[in-house]
């Protein structure tokens, strides 16, 4: 199985962006955009959860999530830190979050989808463990 969900956003340019010109309209844009590269990671997770099933590893899996989870938190941090060095507490503050956002996310997916596919995918697929 190929987890070919880590490719740029392209051609799928959110309408809310289109004539966005004011910071609260950018700033919409910014959120759509994380939330389609959101959603990405979410469908190779889902597409990783079937992998796990078949090769029943349950322990394994629990782990991944909770490494996930202390991902989530580390990404949020570090976009927050990065957005206040680059933005202070101005207007544009949240787009700076909201694009590193994305891009973290991007990243991860790309990695995480290699990394599984590789790994543990084939793995299930071809019955070995």
């Amino acid at each position: 199985s190929s987890l070919a969900y880590a490719q740029p956003i392209e051609g799928e340019e959110p309408q809310v962006c289109q004539n966005a010109i004011s910071t609260h309209e950018m700033k919409a844009c910014a959120d759509a955009y994380f939330e389609m590269a959101d959603a990405q990671l979410n469908r190779m997770w889902a597409d990783v959860r079937a992998c796990f099933a078949l090769a029943d590893n349950n322990d394994s899996w629990q782990k991944l999530i909770q490494g996930q989870r202390g991902w989530i938190k580390f990404r949020d941090d570090f976009c927050e830190a990065k957005a206040t060095d680059e933005w202070g507490t101005g207007t544009g503050w949240g787009l700076g979050y909201q694009g590193c956002r994305t891009q973290e996310t991007q990243a991860r997916t790309e990695y995480l989808s290699g990394f599984f596919s590789r790994v543990y995918c084939e793995e299930s697929e071809s019955g070995e463990q």
